[in-house]
């Protein structure tokens, strides 16, 4: 069972930093214990959509290397690259 400890028209957000390491891609000779841990994960997932003002954030280097049931959950998916040179020299000026 969720609870929401949000306070109304607050948004919550939580973010996970290098989510692959928590849902890699599932295989065949994945540990049990890996495959159960991704199926609790999973059905956490399912359980916070129902909480209002809750956003679950996840970042990651290698999208290719997670697990496919987990990214059909997420509602949203964003791709952020590399800043060209020139921005990036505009992101370090003063």
């Amino acid at each position: 069972m969720y609870r929401s400890n949000t306070i109304p028209y607050l948004i919550c957000a939580m973010t996970i930093d290098e989510i692959d390491g928590l849902v890699p891609k599932r295989t065949n000779n994945a540990q049990q214990s890996k495959v159960d841990g991704i199926s609790v994960l999973l059905s956490h997932i399912e359980g916070v959509k129902n909480i209002p003002n809750l956003i679950v954030l996840g970042a990651t280097n290698r999208r290719n290397m997670m697990d496919e049931a987990f990214l059909r959950r997420m509602q949203a998916k964003c791709f952020v690259g590399r800043p060209s040179p020139q921005i990036r020299k505009k992101m370090l000026e003063p």
